[in-house]
């Protein structure tokens, strides 16, 4: 059982004799002035001492509601009558250390103070409800702490907000007090509950003060103003002994309104945008939350260019409204959206009618048919070229262990490969170039694990053979460079070895198996991983990296026939800073050099469309 102590605290006794007194007997003496002293000093821990009545043990009992015993206990200290009215007492839970404040008065009628037994008058003491009695049936005093058992029900008593305010701030707590002490265990976020408008849950924490008897839910972040909230708390939480309350407990409250409208921030689609995807959520987000009942097939519509409105289910969540189509919208086809009068925040702010527009994709052509495996293993960093009726791969790497040796040919029409004559053939190798000449492939530059090359070769596929590429006057050995045909030579430029770039290059002749310098006046500066294409005169360059990784913003055009550079104009010129990859997608049209790349940044415009034409 637990074990209390009760401590008394008292003021001047009636006098009743002489006598000296100590702290350790369980007597009441006699000072030498005729008064009753408590014991001389400090009460001995773990035991009660009632003007030195010593009670050591003590039980914990509960009884019915408003049952007491049949005698009521009492207390004497002997035949002369002695009255005393305490100020305090309290008692401690030895096992716990817990300790509450008893209220009462204590008396007894003393018929003398050497007397140390119990006699006639009660301790009339309580510990709220639980009643403090004495006993007096053996030599071993007992007080016994008398439970009631409580069987009512526990019920708030006051809210915070107040219920039907409309001034909360939102950044304030929400508190509940309950009648009775209550089961801190029974009081969590599954039992006591915030909620918005929508019925979504606030997140945040609760916490029980046991000795205010109050819960308070500490949002994790502040209301949004204007809004109306429902506080709840369920049937789920009990008192101390157990008792659940008889029903939910809710109640509502609003914040304090600031005064602004909402804005919309961002919209996907944006105004203008084309290549949107047929079947394309269409999106916008806000800067806080709409009333839900304000968006409808009349607040918010998509039209079609005849002005005719599109079916389609619309949602909120997270500030975000999305109208979703029932069906595709046509390719090629303008949109316009609208969100029209009557739409709301929370607080019946109306929001600026507003209208975009966006252009869908035109309709793919083709289609896509899996081709059959070539049984030669996986590779990267490989070169493929078109012949008109075979495509051609050469080199690379498998997964970065192995040169891959194996060249390969492919025939669409046939879905069928075949492996290409290995007699003469050049190393294997990656990051070379690979160039259709329209008879020949040749291939030229590159590295593996071991070197980098400055040799080449030319494979016919039409007799399944390889022919060398000269040494003499060749370029120095690289990669990452490019190669461009013009119709007669092959052009070599730009690239790097190891930690060196060049802005050289030189022309190879299949024709006379012979290299020709390229002129370095005015070329652009050394780098590598930039593109290049013929434009039928001219070779044009563009972009890639310097030597320290700088990505470039300038090029130049060379001109085979005078061997002579002039530089490409900035002005409009694509930033490299936003094409995403180094190099940008290139192609020369036959009269220009198109760059094209995709850069997507939401925080301001979901997409934009980087490129250029010179």
């Amino acid at each position: 059982m637990n074990r209390f102590l009760i401590i008394v605290a008292c003021t001047v006794l009636a006098a009743c004799g002489g006598g000296g007194g100590d702290s350790t007997d369980t007597n009441t003496d006699v000072d030498s002035s005729g008064g009753c002293v408590l014991g001389g000093g400090a009460l001995p821990f773990g035991s009660v001492s009632i003007n030195s009545v010593r009670a050591d043990l003590f039980s914990f009992v509960e009884v019915a509601a408003g049952v007491y015993e049949t005698e009521s206990p009492t207390v004497s200290l002997g035949g002369d009558v002695l009255e005393q009215t305490h100020d305090t007492v309290t008692v401690r839970n030895e096992t716990t250390g817990e300790s509450v404040a008893a209220t009462g008065t204590l008396r007894a009628t003393p018929a003398g103070c050497l007397v140390g037994h119990w006699t006639a008058d009660p301790i009339d003491l309580a510990i709220g409800s639980n009643s403090i009695v004495a006993d007096d049936t053996n030599d071993t005093d007992e007080i016994t702490i008398r439970r009631i058992i409580d069987t009512s029900a526990p019920v708030v008593v006051s809210e915070f907000p107040a219920s039907g305010s409309t001034d909360a701030a939102t950044n304030t707590l929400v508190r509940a007090t309950f009648s009775d002490f209550m089961d801190a265990g029974t009081l969590n976020v599954t039992t006591v509950i915030l909620t918005d408008p929508t019925g979504i849950e606030v997140s945040g924490t609760v916490t029980f003060d046991a000795p205010a008897k109050e819960v308070t839910i500490d949002p994790a972040s502040d209301l949004l103003p204007s809004t109306t909230y429902t506080a709840r708390i369920t049937t789920g939480v009990t008192d101390d002994a157990g008792n659940p309350m008889a029903a939910d407990h809710t109640w509502n409250f609003a914040t304090a309104d600031d005064g602004s409208p909402p804005q919309r921030l961002l919209a996907r689609p944006a105004d203008g945008d084309v290549c949107v995807a047929a079947d394309a959520a269409i999106e916008a987000r806000f800067d806080e939350p709409l009333l839900p009942s304000s968006l409808s097939s009349t607040t918010v519509t998509v039209e079609d260019a005849s002005s005719a409105p599109i079916a389609g289910s619309i949602a909120f969540v997270d500030e975000t409204l999305t109208f979703s189509p029932d069906v595709a919208l046509n390719p090629g086809e303008s949109y316009t959206v609208n969100l029209k009068s009557g739409i709301t925040d929370i607080a019946g702010l109306p929001l600026a009618p507003e209208s975009w527009d966006f252009t869908t994709e035109y309709a793919p052509e083709g289609t896509w048919t899996a081709i059959s495996p070539s049984g030669v293993g996986g590779r990267e960093d490989h070169t493929a070229v078109w012949t008109g009726t075979e495509i051609l791969i050469f080199g690379g790497h498998g997964g970065g262990t192995f040169a891959h040796a194996i060249q390969l040919a492919y025939d669409p029409a046939t879905d069928q490969w075949r492996q290409l004559s290995d007699v003469d053939a050049t190393f294997s190798r990656w990051q070379h170039t690979a160039t259709w000449t329209g008879t020949e492939m040749i291939i030229w530059g590159g590295r593996d694990w071991n070197a980098v090359y400055s040799s080449g070769g030319r494979y016919d596929p039409a007799t399944d053979s390889w022919a060398p590429v000269s040494d003499t006057g060749k370029p120095a050995q690289r990669y990452d460079h490019t190669a461009v045909w013009t119709g007669t030579e092959l052009i070599i430029w730009g690239g790097r070895r190891l930690g060196q770039q060049y802005n050289d290059g030189a022309r190879y002749d299949p024709a006379t198996d012979t290299w020709t310098p390229v002129s370095s006046v005015n070329a652009p500066q050394a780098r590598d991983g930039h593109s290049a294409v013929w434009d039928g005169t001219q070779m044009i360059v563009w972009g890639g990296e310097s030597d320290i990784g700088l990505r470039l913003r300038e090029g130049a055009m060379y001109d085979p026939v005078t061997d002579t550079w002039s530089p490409l104009p900035t002005q409009n010129a694509p930033d490299p800073t936003q094409t995403g990859t180094v190099p940008p997608a290139v192609v020369g049209t036959g009269f220009d050099m198109f760059l094209w790349n995709h850069y997507s940044e939401f925080e301001v415009d979901p997409w934009t469309n980087v490129g250029g034409v010179v």
